[in-house]
């Protein structure tokens, strides 16, 4: 079968790795990608079953947009291109057997009109998956008709294979870059951490790069890095190939503030601190029934942060069937694809 892959293309770890995911399990599918900037696809060079070329099929089996946060409006710029985004759908010349959309969290929205124009575009869909419950909840409770699949987040079902072995006692932080916010005073908050671990530990400070293009968390990560006393004792990590995975097995402990660092974490089982930037990884917290100490970005205090990591020993042991529960989404978007081309 032939499947459009739409989603956030934006050499950003967390998606990179949910698209990559997603076309692994379905190798017996063949995937296409309209982007314009080629560059971003570099991600997938290596997956066989991904067509990399301009010239695409007439028709698709599928579009199946692989997403995470694909369904919130936190502003009227986003509401006006949501919007915009359900016109070019509604008028799409190219023709598609179905359009699915899976693994995505559903929320927040500026306002109730916000909320009805996202409630507008997901019912454009003929199939769904979220992966947490409060998108669920805001599903039913604007009577969208869907698959009622909910699932943890795909990258939970990182095959073991996939998973260095652990060969370090770094701590990890993931460094963030909010658009249009002053930053500073978490980039103050992160270095002082650093400081504080190496000083301590006399151990290095690894500073996590997610997101390498438009949101880039390189300057974040650069101007922390910067700011730290020990500058010398601290390594930059970015997006690339496996560095991520690599990096995250060098530490013994994850200051969490990019959702997919959490997400890793839990999977790799490394204790973490979340320090949080959206309710999408509350959710996920919840739904896991982790109830380990967090921070919001807005408002982490430095002493705070780092009393709380000197206790940050034990990981957050992992149900056993999560792994298995996370295969949901490409396992159902199966199930529901062959079921329609019989």
């Amino acid at each position: 079968m032939n499947i459009l892959l739409q989603g956030y293309f934006d050499r950003n770890f967390g998606d990179d790795m949910m698209m990559r995911i997603v076309m692994e399990r379905l190798k017996d599918y063949n995937f296409y990608a309209e982007v314009s900037r080629s560059e971003l696809l570099q991600p997938f060079e290596d997956i066989n079953n991904f067509n990399r070329g301009t010239s695409v099929p007439r028709y698709f089996d599928a579009c199946l947009r692989v997403t995470g946060s694909g369904f919130l409006i936190r502003s009227t710029s986003g509401t006006f291109y949501t919007l915009s985004r359900i016109h070019r759908m509604s008028h799409e010349k190219r023709m598609f057997g179905v359009r699915a959309v899976i693994g995505c969290n559903v929320g927040p929205f500026k306002n109730s009109f916000a909320q009805r124009v996202s409630m507008h575009e997901i019912r454009k869909y003929d199939f769904i998956t979220v992966r947490d419950n409060a998108s669920a909840e805001i599903l039913n409770a604007n009577h969208v008709k869907w698959q009622q699949g909910v699932y943890p987040d795909i990258v939970f079902s990182l095959e073991n294979g996939k998973i260095p072995p652990k060969s370090g006692d770094c701590l990890g932080i993931s460094a963030y870059r909010r658009i249009n916010t002053d930053n500073m005073p978490l980039y103050r908050t992160l270095a002082a951490t650093a400081d504080d671990y190496i000083e301590r530990t006399g151990k290095k400070v690894l500073l996590f790069a997610f997101d390498v293009e438009d949101e880039n968390d390189l300057c974040a990560a650069h101007t922390i890095q910067q700011l730290c006393r020990r500058a010398d004792k601290t390594e930059i990590v970015c997006h690339h190939g496996s560095a991520i995975l690599d990096g995250f097995a060098r530490c013994s402990k994850i200051v969490a503030i990019r959702f997919h660092s959490a997400v890793l974490a839990l999977r790799m089982g490394i204790p973490l601190v979340p320090v949080t930037y959206s309710a999408k990884t509350d959710n996920v917290l919840s739904d896991l029934g982790c109830d380990k100490p967090s921070f919001s970005v807005n408002s982490v205090d430095a002493e705070a942060l780092i009393e709380t990591l000197k206790t940050a020993d034990t990981p957050f042991k992992l149900p056993e069937s999560l792994i298995a529960r996370a295969n949901g989404h490409v396992d159902s978007f199966r199930t529901f694809l062959e079921g329609v081309k019989k």
